[in-house]
């Protein structure tokens, strides 16, 4: 291929020739994620070695999911490698490299000098200081002028420039790590940008890691560019940029070795092949992994034994290494089991005579006693009473409060009606309405079936209202473009939002309504667990004390797991 003008390109998986003592120095760098539902890893990076000098402007690009963001991710300090090495330049403090991130990362309670000035405020540096090193950063990015303004009174470009201007701030690390930061702002707005953090970070000298999908965007800014395949990430190719500097964004695309650039890094990463030239080289695509393929027999080197670090052989080599450990999956099971080890450290404290059992008899007394009440048929009767109260007030309060809540929360001018009210009978101690519900439906099982309904009501109305209003506003943009009805708006949108706010308030209703009961069950019921408490309390039985306690904690522990169960099916995409 010709053009106007000789072009020279090097693409090439060796590194040129750096510094003794690069800024950043990648070797062998793995990282894979275990999958806890199949057993399974997904390799994210594979073995990805490059060394950055300092001063560098660098770019990486390559396709969605090839693990660019995992990688800047892991340079950043946010993500564990899995094998290989990370050297950095020494950090003030031990602190990682600022990164300036995807989304607005702006905290929206501070105003623009106070979020560029926050790792200031991390550091003690005090108010005064902070004004006079915060003024020249906002001078240097265009935000003086808005340096009272809080985020949401800024335009998407200006939100970005406020979080370079946080990043540069912090000297604490000549490097900057900067994950796709103008890759949701139109083309103009982002063009404008790219020249303004040309021109910042000639002034700044830092080393810079620069993560986007534009392959214009990194011949604009870098003075390298990584292109890394498909997932798992590789290197696929390693480009020295041609621009001299400084560069101006738009007349850079009259020249004809930007066109000849791009067209040949869109090929790398479409995976077709090219005629190379005489003095270009390109590294071949290799296939890609998927987790299907972690057996045991695929050979692979991770860390090359000249690293002086142990060389893993296999994928499921590498599978162990990035397994959850046993002392993480011990705390779990400890963590399910924790009641039996409270019992177990409670039954050696009494044998032990460390503990009084005339008020704190052992876990084997307790048992002794539940026993010979399981047997007679009085803990059974009386956990029913109470099981089937806290199941029926549960189901008669918690249905009204999620259909109301996914009303109110959709319907703003209701809400601005109900919501006062609402707000000002949850105040009111439930257990304060008990004779008033006497009253009303007579000494029975409806005043105890209404007091669980009313404080489950509360519980789950105001969870899933909130829910409901914090669903993004994208979403309910998307129904309404598509013409969706008010019930499948409340069935595919409003619902599977609010749910995690629906589970929540589920889990502290049960806690609420357990209690709530017992108390009602010392003074007007004839059964229960509440009842059999307080029936022991009368004659100082406290072993059959205990046995109620006991078995309100079992069956509310049950309950509450039995929800997370309920959870865990019915909300996937929450799972971690």
């Amino acid at each position: 291929m010709t053009s106007q003008s000789s072009i020279s390109l090097h693409l090439d998986t060796a590194q040129p020739d750096l510094p003794a003592t690069p800024m950043i120095e990648v070797s062998h760098l793995w990282k894979a994620f275990y999958d806890r539902r199949d057993g399974n890893i997904v390799v994210a990076i594979e073995d990805v070695s490059f060394s950055i000098p300092r001063g560098q402007f660098v770019c990486i690009c390559g396709p969605s999911g090839c693990g660019k963001s995992t990688l800047i991710r892991i340079l950043a300090g946010l993500e564990d490698k899995s094998a290989g090495k990370v050297g950095l330049a020494a950090r003030v403090g031990g602190r990682p490299p600022a990164m300036v991130f995807q989304e607005s990362s702006l905290f929206p309670w501070r105003t623009v000098a106070e979020n560029v000035g926050y790792p200031l405020e991390l550091e003690g540096v005090s108010r005064a200081e902070r004004r006079a090193r915060v003024q020249p950063m906002l001078e240097m990015t265009k935000l003086a002028d808005f340096a009272n303004s809080y985020p949401h009174q800024l335009s998407g470009g200006m939100k970005q420039r406020a979080s370079v201007a946080r990043a540069l701030i912090d000297d604490s690390s000549e490097i900057l790590l900067m994950d796709e930061p103008f890759g949701a702002l139109d083309e103009q707005t982002r063009m404008d940008l790219q020249q303004e953090l040309l021109r910042i970070w000639e002034q700044s000298g830092k080393t810079v890691i620069f993560i986007t999908h534009s392959v214009e965007e990194a011949l604009t800014l870098g003075d390298r560019v990584i292109v890394m395949s498909a997932r798992p990430g590789r290197i696929a190719a390693d480009i020295a940029v041609p621009f001299g500097r400084p560069r101006n964004v738009l007349s850079m695309r009259r020249d004809p070795r930007f066109g000849e650039l791009t067209f040949r890094i869109w090929t790398l990463l479409k995976g077709t092949p090219v005629e190379a030239s005489t003095d270009e080289v390109q590294a071949p695509a290799p296939p890609p992994t998927t987790a299907a393929q972690a057996n045991e027999s695929r050979t692979v080197n991770i860390v090359a034994p000249a690293d002086g670090e142990a060389t893993v052989d296999s994928l499921a080599a590498l599978k162990a290494a990035v397994r959850p450990s046993l002392w993480s999956r011990s705390l779990e099971y400890l963590g399910i089991f924790s009641p039996l080890v409270v019992l177990v450290l409670w039954e050696i404290l009494g044998r032990a005579d460390l503990i009084d059992p005339s008020f704190f008899p052992s876990p084997s007394m307790i048992a002794g006693t539940f026993w010979s009440e399981l047997v007679s048929g009085e803990l059974v009767r009386d956990a029913l009473a109470t099981v089937s109260r806290v199941a029926v007030g549960y189901v008669m309060g918690a249905i009204p409060a999620l259909v109301l809540a996914l009303a109110l929360g959709l319907w703003r001018t209701p809400r601005l009606l109900v919501l006062p009210i609402f707000s000002a009978l949850y105040t009111v101690p439930k257990i304060a309405i008990y004779p008033l519900l006497l009253l009303l439906f007579g000494i029975g099982e409806a005043p105890k079936y209404v007091l669980v309904a009313v404080a489950t009501f509360f519980l789950v109305f105001f969870s899933t209202l909130t829910g409901v209003i914090q669903i993004p506003r994208i979403y309910l943009d998307v129904a309404q473009n598509l013409k969706t009805s008010t019930l499948q708006l409340f069935r595919t949108i409003a619902l599977p939002a609010a749910l995690p706010g629906v589970f929540n308030g589920m889990r502290l209703a049960l806690g609420t309504t357990f209690v709530l009961l017992a108390a009602v069950e010392f003074v007007g019921a004839k059964s229960g667990l509440g009842y059999s408490i307080w029936s022991a309390w009368q004659t100082f039985a406290v072993e059959k004390m205990y046995v109620g306690i006991v078995s309100i904690s079992a069956i509310g522990y049950l309950s509450v797991m039995l929800v997370q169960w309920i959870e865990w099916r019915m909300v996937p995409w929450l799972r971690h």
